[in-house]
């Protein structure tokens, strides 16, 4: 990291897009830059096994994300609260009204 402290630096940062990874070959060996001007007004720099640990890192992020939110929707979906069942206050499901119907009784509760 390289904090951009003089105007030669700030300069320097302000020519690469803000927020995003860009590449460049130094040496004949990629060289990846990312410019931070708002938090830390400073350019990130590293080599190919810089960008090869951060995309693991950012890869192992994503997949304990996705495990985190599978696992909220699962309890979600088995969380029936105190008691299984319908509430036998509310209106019948349309199955059971349609089958109160064919039997002849016509009250709708």
């Amino acid at each position: 990291m390289k904090i951009a402290d003089t105007p030669q630096r700030l300069a320097a940062m302000k020519r690469l897009p803000p927020n995003k990874f860009v590449t460049r070959v130094v040496n004949g060996e990629p060289v990846y830059l990312y410019a931070d001007p708002l938090v830390c007004r400073c350019v990130y720099f590293g080599s190919q096994q810089n960008w090869a640990a951060y995309r693991r890192e950012v890869l192992a992020r994503q997949l304990a994300n996705e495990a985190q939110m599978t696992a909220i929707l699962n309890q979600e979906a088995w969380d029936w609260g105190p008691r299984a069942g319908p509430d036998r206050s509310e209106k019948p499901s349309g199955a059971r009204r349609a089958s109160r119907l064919r039997r002849g009784d016509f009250t709708i509760a």
